[in-house]
């Protein structure tokens, strides 16, 4: 049996995956550029028509070469992977700011609001790369603001408004105003993202590094519980095995074949007799719940659970009448499920053999079946001793007896219900018991009218 484990996320893997991010938001600002030359036409306002669309062309062919160089460096690259991811986004971000400057410079200059988005580049900089690359994308940041600022003090080239409002291209503490605030902000930005970035960047590693390591753990649970399991089944099986020799070998014994016996030797067969069975059916109980814990699937069907209920009443008729105990089955030939009759039928045989075990004589056992849509519910409630209310929860534990079954010295193996419950979770069924000490228990079971999708 084999299982696989989880392999930490590696550093190279989260630079690929900032780098397809980084990509993949660069198509938005593309797609968002398309749109404002379309909408130019349609609200007919002014743009630099020819020039928005060499920088929209420029983008497409950027980001389609920075894909080029990411795919090419993750086939070809074997060592310093990251390091030469990390100069592609590098790479990226300064061919950003260029095409954003000429954007600007063809819609404003210093008077355009998008000179905002200078900050942006600096921040996913400050994301992306060494805090030593971000601040070299600040520092280009107010130098292309600079050149920007100085196309216009100069007169360099023709300067293209927005017309939102007007400022005077020859207004130098203007220009040194705007590049000076945005340099102390870019920097600042960049000190205080690059740090909580590298925060954020260590207790990701942290608990990626925790998470891997308790999947690993897990899975080795996973394992030593199957091996466990599986150990447990041979073992069960081979005392079964030497257990059907005894018991065989005891009744020939009990039946006299080897010759008659005194009264008190009858009397210690049939001890023997008796505690060999009881030790047999707790075998079989045991290796029956490990067999089922081993398998993954169950045969499954539709079925009509009247056809199950007639084979439990025959069942357990005997044992209800030993106690003098009506056996009331309130049947219904329409009602039908979804899952392994034989192990459903061997569920509710359970339950009520449970019921009729732990109800005094001339109680009542009753089994009900309730439609739901979608699932059919079957009851089975007895008038029994119950349940002490702070035991409840363990019901289904395996080897659980109630304390208040050990006081009165009912025999019971206490792998019965452990079994109901494995049988359920694998027809992807739900059960759940209501009980009041004293007065009786109630085991209620859902199992889906018909195959899952």
């Amino acid at each position: 049996m084999s299982f696989t484990q989880t392999k930490p996320v590696k550093p190279y893997q989260r630079a690929i995956r900032r780098n397809f991010w980084l990509i993949k938001l660069r198509w938005w600002a593309i797609a968002g550029l398309a749109a404002i030359i379309l909408l130019s036409f349609i609200l007919s306002f002014r743009i630099e028509f020819i020039g928005i669309l060499a920088v929209l062309t420029g983008l497409v062919i950027h980001n389609i070469i920075s894909r080029w160089l990411l795919v090419r460096a993750i086939k070809t690259k074997k060592k310093g992977l990251v390091d030469y991811i990390e100069r592609i986004i590098f790479y990226q971000i300064i061919i950003d700011l260029i095409l954003l400057s000429v954007i600007i410079y063809l819609s404003g200059g210093l008077e355009n609001p998008f000179i905002l988005f200078y900050s942006f580049h600096v921040v996913l900089a400050s994301i992306l790369l060494t805090r030593t690359a971000s601040y070299i994308v600040a520092s280009f940041s107010v130098i292309m603001l600079g050149i920007l600022a100085a196309i216009g003090y100069f007169n360099l080239a023709p300067h293209f408004s927005l017309g939102i409002f007007d400022y005077s291209s020859s207004n130098s503490i203007y220009s040194i105003s705007v590049i000076a605030i945005f340099a102390i902000a870019a920097f600042v930005l960049v000190f205080l993202v690059s740090s909580i970035s590298k925060r954020l960047k260590s207790q990701e590693i942290s608990l990626i590094r925790i998470n891997n390591q308790l999947e690993v753990a897990n899975e080795e649970l996973k394992r030593k519980d199957a091996v466990k399991d599986e150990y447990v089944s041979r073992v069960t099986h081979d005392i079964k095995g030497h257990l059907a020799a005894i018991q065989t070998n005891i009744s020939v014994l009990q039946k006299e074949i080897a010759g008659p016996l005194s009264p008190q030797q009858e009397k210690f067969v049939n001890l023997a007799y008796n505690r060999t069975i009881r030790l047999t059916e707790f075998v079989k109980d045991l290796l029956r719940v490990t067999q089922m814990r081993l398998k993954n699937e169950t045969d499954k069907q539709e079925f009509k659970f009247s056809e199950l209920l007639e084979k439990v009443r025959e069942n357990a008729l005997t044992n209800a009448e030993k106690k003098n105990i009506e056996l009331k089955i309130l049947n219904s030939d329409n009602t039908s499920g979804f899952g392994n009759p034989f192990s459903i039928e061997e569920v509710i045989l359970n339950l009520v053999l449970n019921a009729i075990k732990y109800t005094n004589e001339n109680g009542i056992v009753t089994v009900t079946l309730s439609d739901k849509d979608l699932y059919t519910e079957c009851s089975v409630c007895d008038t029994g001793i119950g349940i002490p209310p702070e035991e409840i929860e363990f019901v289904f534990d395996d080897f659980y007896r109630g304390s208040n079954a050990k006081n009165l010295r009912i025999e019971g193996t206490g792998m019965g219900l452990a079994l109901v419950w494995q049988i359920i979770e694998r027809n992807n069924g739900k059960i759940w018991v209501k009980s009041e000490l004293g007065k009786g228990s109630c085991f209620t079971f859902s199992i889906p009218k018909k195959e899952e999708v």
